[in-house]
């Protein structure tokens, strides 16, 4: 299967009214039953962080990995068509190992997935290398981020996988787009958070918790609601803390 990887853009993709942004976190799989009859009502596209989730039985069309050392590791058992940026990043506890790894791909992401990935052809590359700019380029400037008029995002990177999914959502141009997964660290601990399947992931210090949160309410979150869209979620999925009230995210009710 000969892999092609193109721009991500409006071209790339269908319009559609409801988008479903699947982070990694708890709720993800808490209200897996809840979001299968969501998408069923609103005829829903979905986007997923990290992983595929049609093993929860949750229909799972695009998958966004940012991170090298995941697309190591999950690229083989992707069904689902992938999105990456144009940048990954590398987190530094991995970076050691992923050098190492890499070596047998020749440093080229490309060539990892040529050579592993079993999904849809047409791989779709978010934003761009020719600037520098990053999403937290934007960071204590509301409402900043930016998509350009054809769809394509002027940055390299797009921060944490869940952050960048939901800004990559709106490439889809949606009216409403319901968040699930983008829990964080509990309110008794900051310095690690659970992932949906009970992985821990360990912060290292408080600070980068901290950034994180300040990053969706003030800037994130913010500019999502700017460009017109309104934000749903259920009532455990914790934004890291943030008041879904304040930021103007509409809570659904339970069932």
């Amino acid at each position: 299967m000969k892999i092609k990887f193109t721009p991500l853009d409006y071209s790339q993709v269908q319009q559609n009214d409801s988008v479903v942004v699947l982070c990694g976190g708890p709720s993800t799989q808490i209200y897996a039953n809840r979001v299968k009859q969501y998408i069923c009502d609103n005829k829903s596209v979905t986007i997923s962080a990290n992983y595929d989730y049609n093993h929860l039985g949750v229909k799972t069309d695009y998958t966004y990995i940012t991170d090298t050392y995941k697309l190591l590791e999950l690229v083989g058992f992707l069904k689902t068509s992938l999105i990456i940026p144009a940048e990954p990043k590398t987190d530094r506890i991995y970076k050691q190992l992923v050098r190492f790894k890499m070596r047998l791909y020749k440093d080229r992401i490309e060539r990892l997935i040529k050579t592993r990935f079993k999904g849809p052809p047409n791989v779709l590359v978010a934003g761009t290398k020719d600037v520098r700019t990053t999403v937290y380029d934007s960071k204590g400037k509301p409402y900043d981020i930016k998509i350009n008029e054809d769809g394509s995002f002027p940055y390299r990177r797009f921060g944490s996988a869940g952050q960048g999914a939901i800004i990559l959502s709106l490439v889809f141009r949606p009216k409403k787009i319901l968040i699930i997964g983008l829990d964080g660290p509990s309110a008794s601990d900051i310095t690690h958070k659970y992932m949906y399947d009970g992985t821990l992931v360990k912060y290292g210090d408080k600070s980068k918790f901290r950034s994180a949160k300040n990053y969706i309410q003030n800037v994130l979150i913010p500019s999502v609601l700017s460009k017109g869209v309104e934000i749903e979620t259920f009532r455990n999925v914790r934004f890291y803390g943030t008041s879904r009230h304040k930021m103007g995210i509409k809570v659904l009710e339970s069932k």
